[in-house]
């Protein structure tokens, strides 16, 4: 699922958050993509893909860095 965290940054929560994809068995852990297209920039939109780790440093919170291979929304 994509969610839109806006905890993070937490000493500036108006910066507006980050995007991450969060697998379906664990809410609270997500994987930041660097490559999530605008078109898949919905809170809560459900889809299916494939990632490989990124060679990027982790988040500043720590959830790793991942690039999209392949990507599709769930009916």
């Amino acid at each position: 699922m994509v969610r839109l965290d806006t905890s993070w940054p937490p000493f500036a929560p108006t910066e507006g958050g980050y995007w991450k994809l969060v697998p379906p068995d664990n809410n609270a852990f997500g994987y930041g993509p660097t490559n999530l297209d605008n078109v898949y920039r919905i809170d809560g939109l459900r889809v299916t893909a494939t990632l490989k780790l990124s060679e990027l440093p982790d988040l500043i919170c720590g959830e790793p860095r991942v690039e999209i291979i392949k990507i599709a929304p769930l009916p």
